[in-house]
Formats: C-alpha cells, sequence, structure tokens
C-alpha cells in the first residue's frame, strides 16, 4: 500500500509529538510492507488547505491518503491497525484543546492530578449510538456520525465516489492562483464548510466533510481505544503569595 501522508501547518511549523508519529511511521512502513509519501502542506484557510491535500493525492497513485495535523501525535501502531482495519473512512476521536470543567465530578474519588484533567476532556467528533442509545465498540473501532479531520485515514475509492456523486464541487476547492495551476484538474470541494440545515449554523470542513461522505452512503469509523495526543496551549498564571496563603504558609 502507498500512503499519501499530508501534514496541514501553521507557518510550516509542527510539534515534536507530530514528529516523532511521522518518524517512527517511516522506520515500521518496510516491515509492515507499507511505503509513505510524506508531504507538508501550509494555507490561511484550512477548507481550501484539505482541497489542495486531496488534488495532490489525486494526481499519484497513492491507495491512502492520511492527514495529520501538525499538533498531534500517537503511537504507530495505532495508523497501521486504522489501515488494516480496510474501512474506507476511518479517523480518531482526539482530545479537544481545552477543558469542560461543567464535567467535573467533585465527590468522585480521585488517586491523582491525572484522575482530575481526564474529566476535562473532550473529545472531537461524535460516536453512533445504536438503537438502544449505546456505543458499540468492535475490535476498538466505533462508527461515528463524523470525526475531526486533524487524524483521518481515506480510501482512494471513497474519493472516487465522492467524485462521481458531487459532480457540482469540481473546480470549487481552492482558487484558481497560479501555484495551483497544475492542480486544476483534480480541484474538488468535499472539505468546503457547510450550513447545517438542522439549525442554519455554519459547520467546518470536518463536519462538510463526514456529511457528504454520510450522504452517499458512506460509513465513518473512529478508532477510541489508544491515546492520542494534542498539543495545546495553557496560560499559567497566578502570582507567589497566594498559593502560600492557601497551603497555610501565610496568614
Amino acid at each position: 500500500m502507498k500512503i499519501y501522508f499530508a501534514v496541514p501547518t501553521h507557518n510550516n511549523t509542527l510539534t515534536v509529538e507530530t514528529a516523532v508519529t511521522m518518524l517512527n511511521l517511516s522506520m515500521k512502513g518496510p516491515e509492515e510492507r507499507v511505503q509513505f509519501h510524506f508531504m507538508f502542506h501550509s494555507a490561511s484557510i484550512i477548507s481550501h488547505l484539505r482541497n489542495t491535500i486531496i488534488a495532490d493525492f489525486l494526481a499519484g497513485d497513492f491507495t491512502h491518503v492520511f492527514m495529520l495535523d501538525s499538533d498531534q501525535g500517537f503511537d504507530y501502531s495505532r495508523f497501521f491497525r486504522m489501515l488494516r482495519s480496510d474501512y474506507s473512512v476511518v479517523g480518531i476521536l482526539y482530545p479537544r484543546r481545552n477543558f469542560e470543567w461543567s464535567q467535573f465530578n467533585p465527590v468522585k474519588p480521585v488517586n491523582s492530578i491525572n484522575d482530575v484533567l481526564s474529566q476535562g476532556i473532550r473529545f472531537v467528533g461524535d460516536v453512533k449510538l445504536d438503537a438502544a442509545g449505546t456505543i458499540k465498540i468492535e475490535n476498538g473501532f466505533t462508527q461515528a456520525v463524523n470525526v475531526g479531520t486533524g487524524a483521518l485515514l481515506i480510501k482512494r475509492e471513497a474519493i472516487l465516489r465522492l467524485m462521481a456523486h458531487y459532480p457540482e464541487l469540481q473546480g470549487q476547492g481552492f482558487p484558481d492562483e497560479d501555484e495551483n495551476l497544475p492542480r486544476q484538474d483534480y480541484n474538488w470541494g468535499f472539505f468546503n464548510p457547510m450550513v447545517k440545515a438542522a439549525d442554519g449554523m455554519n459547520a467546518g470542513e470536518d463536519i462538510g466533510f463526514c456529511k457528504r461522505w454520510s450522504d452517499c452512503g458512506g460509513e465513518i469509523w473512529a478508532e477510541v481505544m489508544t491515546d492520542s495526543i494534542h498539543v495545546g496551549r495553557y496560560k499559567f498564571s497566578g502570582n507567589y503569595v497566594s498559593p502560600l496563603k492557601s497551603i497555610g504558609v501565610l496568614g
């Protein structure tokens, strides 16, 4: 199998966590008989960027495209499980880069700070519930309504199916600027944002892609058993005296 491994970046930078993931995959690729073609992309509009990635993927002879955002990281074995699952579209439910402390249960016993932090974590994506309202997990995977595009594996057959189903999206993926002229034959808007019919709210490129794929009969799967790293920014704010007062050192 031949993977177009695309890393969307901000200002052409990436985190150590992403770099380590890529390095480990590149070393394990020959053992798994998987060939990786690593590429870095940067653009000011994320939907244009992802559509550009698809164009470059289609221009080659790759079997799959994998997008890994430059702030993401995980154990290399997870990727190969996703690949071997043989799902046409399979992603990851990865943590958001903020905490939701309204989820925190102050009366629940905790053994460490990690127990506290884990209660505040939210995840990108929505799982699909069965008729009983429960989540069905098969070999570490569950069906999803949508997943984030920050770690997403797509088969070539899925993109070809979208091309056949949405001919009106041809030429709609990114501007016809000079640097994009070589890509024009593969310019498709599968990652264009959309307005949700239910509430009229704008939906991002991840929701747009998942909705289009589902509407043409496709299934979305997510690997949910392996830890993910989503590198964020946290402001450490405080003064020297307040902590001392809180522990009784100062009155």
